[in-house]
């Protein structure tokens, strides 16, 4: 079952990065952007909720596969620092997603030919 949590937390890591281009990706369209001009501030504030959401379920991935590799055999010790390490990583990769879409999501809802849709 530990094992399995450790692909959950990829699994989540990797759905992240996939979400995050194919939003970007429906920014392309015209028709996508111009329906949230006005309302940046609910996407930053979904952007933002949608990345705490993946890295807190990373998180109880990580201490619930502790959890339970404490109660059977534990893993080596030089093991140790790598799953540390990976649990950071994943964690970086939402963060850093999220991050580097922040500009490209300014320039998708600054459109300005949004406003002569209604003209």
């Amino acid at each position: 079952m530990a094992d399995k949590l450790v692909s959950y937390a990829d699994a989540i890591t990797a759905f992240s990065i996939v979400s995050g281009v194919t939003f970007l990706l429906a920014l392309t369209e015209q028709d996508v952007r111009c329906s949230l001009v006005g309302r940046s501030t609910v996407v930053y504030a979904a952007m933002i909720l949608q990345a705490a959401t993946y890295g807190l379920l990373i998180l109880v991935c990580h201490r619930t596969e502790n959890r339970l590799r404490s109660a059977g055999e534990p893993l080596p010790a030089d093991l140790v620092p790598i799953r540390r390490a990976l649990i950071l990583a994943r964690i970086s990769v939402v963060l850093l997603a999220t991050i580097g879409s922040i500009p490209l999501v300014m320039m998708a809802l600054d459109d300005t030919a949004c406003l002569n849709v209604g003209a």
